[in-house]
C-alpha cells in the first residue's frame, strides 16, 4: 500500500513538474520591445530605441508591472542623455526614481543617481553632480 501511494505520488509530482511556465503575451511584447529598444541603443539609433522604449513603457504600465516601467524610464533616460535631451532625461528619472522608491526595487537608486550626476556634468553643472 505505501509503495502504490509513493508511486501515484511520484507520478503526480512529475506531471506537475512537465508544464512550462508561459508568459502572457502583453509581457513577451514588452520584453521584445525592449530587447528591440537595447539593439537599436547599441547602435546609436535612438528614435528606434526610444519608440521601442516608449512601447514596453506602455506595457507595463499597462499591466502595473513596476520593475518593468522602471527598467523603461531607466532606458528611456539613457537614450534622451545620449542625444542631450535634458528635459526628458530629468522627467524619466524623476518617475524612476518614484517607482525605486519601494523596497524591492532601491537597488536601481545608484543607476538613477549615476544617470543624474551624468545629466549635470553634460550640462557643465558641475556643483550639482558633486552633490549627487
Amino acid at each position: 500500500m505505501i509503495k502504490i501511494s509513493l508511486l501515484l505520488f511520484s507520478l503526480l509530482l512529475s506531471a506537475c513538474g512537465n508544464n512550462p511556465v508561459i508568459k502572457p503575451s502583453v509581457i513577451l511584447d514588452a520584453e521584445n520591445y525592449t530587447a528591440y529598444g537595447l539593439s537599436a541603443f547599441s547602435k546609436a539609433n535612438w528614435n528606434t530605441a526610444r519608440n521601442s522604449f516608449s512601447k514596453a513603457l506602455s506595457l507595463y504600465e499597462g499591466i502595473d508591472d513596476q520593475q518593468g516601467a522602471l527598467y523603461s524610464h531607466i532606458n528611456l533616460a539613457e537614450v534622451a542623455l545620449s542625444t542631450a535631451d535634458y528635459p526628458a532625461t530629468q522627467l524619466h528619472l524623476v518617475q524612476a526614481a518614484e517607482i525605486a522608491k519601494t523596497a524591492e526595487l532601491q537597488h536601481y537608486q545608484p543607476r538613477i543617481t549615476l544617470l543624474l550626476a551624468q545629466s549635470a556634468i553634460q550640462q557643465q553643472d558641475y556643483p550639482i553632480a558633486e552633490k549627487l
